[in-house]
């Protein structure tokens, strides 16, 4: 089942637990988004409807995913890829390497961590979860499913080990 989710995400939803602040989306949105952008994992549309949207209770916000295509006007991709970035990588040990070219226009952010990237779907490249760096922009494949990010989040139940791989708050 393509939309199914791990149980430890039901568990996280029960009062005290990360995801006990979500609220549901509607079936109007949802169906609202499955028209307009086709491909995303339908483990998402699972857990928006069923366990919810909006900020965990440690901080990470989860929303409808929306195209990235505004990512070069982000303060963060400005910060890092702008003229005093440049002058201190060239005083630093040259010039640093060009990235390639990334159409933003198929990727869609779901959850911006704060820093200088955020996780996103790219419906043409199958179900991974990718974190979107604005100081490229790259795209690397972090989670092999949506189960498996929002496996992340939960963590272990004492809180002790890292909730992602980039550190998300």
């Amino acid at each position: 089942m393509t939309g199914q989710l791990p149980a430890s995400a039901y568990r996280a939803q029960e009062d005290g637990g990360v995801f006990s602040s979500l609220v549901p989306a509607s079936a109007s949105e949802l169906e609202v988004l499955r028209e307009s952008t086709p491909g995303l994992p339908e483990a998402f549309y699972t857990f928006a409807k069923e366990i919810g949207l909006g900020q965990t209770l440690d901080g990470v916000a989860l929303y409808l995913p929306e195209p990235a295509v505004a990512v070069p006007d982000q303060s963060s991709a400005q910060l890092y890829n702008g003229e005093a970035m440049r002058s201190l990588r060239t005083m630093l040990g040259g010039h640093p390497p060009t990235p390639p070219a990334l159409d933003l226009t198929r990727v869609y952010e779901f959850c911006h961590t704060g820093a200088s990237w955020s996780y996103c779907f790219v419906p043409d490249q199958g179900p991974a979860v990718y974190a979107l760096d604005y100081s490229g922009p790259t795209l690397n494949a972090d989670y092999e499913s949506f189960a498996d990010f929002i496996e992340s989040l939960i963590g272990p139940s004492d809180g002790s080990e890292d909730r992602t791989t980039h550190g998300a708050p």
